[in-house]
């Protein structure tokens, strides 16, 4: 990469830490020293046992949610927009998030998420949410191509029925109205560590595919028929970015819920600093999605009376300003 892309994309880590260590300073009762955190960390869980509680098993996983979740929809956000040439194309616009969001909630319903069946979860959202997308997509192509109006209004169409079942799920859950309807929300207030791991592995290799198809992509949205004559298979490599961006997707909806627009804004944040190259592009949109989403969190956190907000109504009422803006421009 070129020197100014690098200098752009270390301040942007730096930034990214000291926004991870300010969302664990800052909890949802009384702030830490974000300094004292860093030494906490580096030596380890010891002295006081109730600050290493705090710090351990409450802030820091939230904060590591966070920190996965909204760079696998940062850089999801930007291979859509990539793959369909169209920048207000993301996970939650395009019905993705909805439809994994319904085998998750189906699965929760069922009480299928309990001890070892916990992975059905992912499993079941990753089906639903690779047909939604499917769906979405074959609705809204116009002789062999995808059309930037009939990709929203298709998206908004299945996004808008797929609540409805939502909806019909959350009435027939019973007792558990309450914590599906909150997890439905987007919601970090359940962080343990163990899905810290599956979500880092998710995001880990979820870039790596997508960085390595980056060329690709580049080559693509110039067109459909430049990316043929170059040698590329467009329907292949279409199919392998669906999937791939559908599996992150629903692994990140699975622990947290739903969460939309980060994956419409931070893409835009990178591509104003680095241009419009995915090779550049794609880890400044998960530096983005991170911060953006660490941001919103700080902020559910600190709702009115002393209330914990859902981090997905955060993010909506900050990101649907953004849509509106960005259809207005376009």
């Amino acid at each position: 990469m070129p020197k100014p892309t690098l200098r752009i994309i270390w301040l942007g880590c730096l930034l990214l830490l000291i926004g991870f260590l300010l969302h664990v300073g800052i909890g949802s009762t009384f702030w830490y020293n974000p300094l004292a955190i860093v030494l906490e960390i580096l030596r380890g869980p010891v002295g006081d046992n109730y600050t290493n509680n705090v710090i351990w098993n409450l802030r820091l996983p939230r904060a590591c949610y966070c920190l996965f979740v909204g760079a696998s929809l940062g850089v999801c956000g930007a291979a859509l927009q990539t793959l369909f040439r169209n920048p207000l194309a993301e996970p939650y616009v395009v019905g993705a998030s909805s439809g994994a969001a319904i085998g998750g909630a189906l699965t929760l319903g069922l009480g299928l998420s309990e001890g070892l069946l916990i992975v059905v979860k992912p499993l079941a959202g990753f089906v639903t949410g690779l047909l939604t997308l499917l769906l979405v997509t074959r609705l809204s192509r116009r002789n062999g191509v995808i059309e930037t109006p009939s990709l929203l209004l298709a998206g908004v169409v299945v996004s808008t029925m797929l609540s409805s079942l939502l909806s019909l799920i959350v009435l027939e859950s019973g007792k558990d109205q309450g914590v599906l309807l909150r997890w439905l929300l987007g919601s970090m207030s359940t962080a343990f560590w163990w899905p810290v791991l599956l979500l880092a592995v998710s995001f880990f290799v979820g870039f790596s595919l997508l960085y390595r198809a980056s060329r690709k992509l580049n080559a693509l949205a110039v067109g459909e028929d430049t990316a043929a004559s170059v040698g590329i298979d467009v329907h292949r490599l279409r199919n392998q970015i669906l999937v791939i961006v559908t599996a992150m997707v629903a692994i990140t909806v699975g622990p947290v819920g739903i969460i939309g627009f980060i994956g419409l804004v931070a893409p835009h944040i990178a591509r104003s600093l680095v241009g419009v190259d995915l090779r550049k592009t794609l880890p400044l949109s998960a530096i983005a999605g991170s911060s953006l989403l660490l941001a919103s969190d700080a902020i559910a956190q600190r709702g009115p009376q002393g209330t914990e907000l859902p981090v997905g109504i955060v993010t909506a009422i900050l990101g649907a300003p953004s849509l509106l803006i960005l259809m207005r421009r376009r």
